[in-house]
């Protein structure tokens, strides 16, 4: 009988189950404190929320941008990448934020302990922002880049674009229309 070797993925696939199961019941499984926070609702706190959701649009945002641009990239230029980000990013796309809304308050209130669950509030409504973005840059990079005309791509092999230059001068003017 052959006998199959062991895969870096599946075993990175296992570890990342194990970890996370770890994460979710370490301990008791209340998720929220009894004593729950009030909400000063006075109108003089108004500026500090907003201010407060505003930020967590914008971090939201500056981050899905940057993993867009870079997973988008990845899967035009990599096979390997485009086999398993692609797929990824039209499966997740199609599950509803609110599908997975529970579950993601509950798994990073359970990272931040119950010292910190308003810290996991916010990482989990910024995660919810970022997943609601991000598919949409991913696929529009995707698409651009893989649309440059090869003329182009060996005009600027032809000067010696490599790296960041490359990137700079050919890559991010071609996606900024897309994004």
């Amino acid at each position: 009988m052959l006998k199959r070797k062991a895969n870096p993925i599946d075993i990175g696939i296992a570890v990342l189950v194990i970890a996370l199961a770890i994460v979710l019941f370490r301990d008791s499984p209340q998720v929220y404190s009894v004593e729950q926070p009030s909400l000063n609702l006075s109108v003089q706190y108004l500026p500090f929320y907003a201010m407060a959701s505003v930020s967590r649009m914008i971090a939201a945002m500056i981050l899905s941008l940057i993993i867009g641009l870079l997973a988008g990239y990845m899967a035009a230029v990599s096979r390997r990448w485009n086999m398993l980000i692609l797929p990824a990013a039209d499966i997740l796309q199609s599950v509803p934020v609110l599908g997975f809304f529970p579950a993601a308050v509950f798994l990073f209130i359970r990272i931040f302990g119950s010292t910190y669950p308003a810290i996991g509030v916010e990482m989990a409504a910024i995660f919810l922002i970022i997943t609601s973005a991000l598919w949409n840059l991913i696929f529009a990079v995707y698409e651009s880049v893989t649309t440059i005309p090869n003329d182009l791509m060996l005009a600027s092999e032809q000067f010696g674009l490599k790296g960041y230059s490359h990137w700079k001068r050919v890559v991010l003017p071609a996606v900024m229309h897309k994004l």
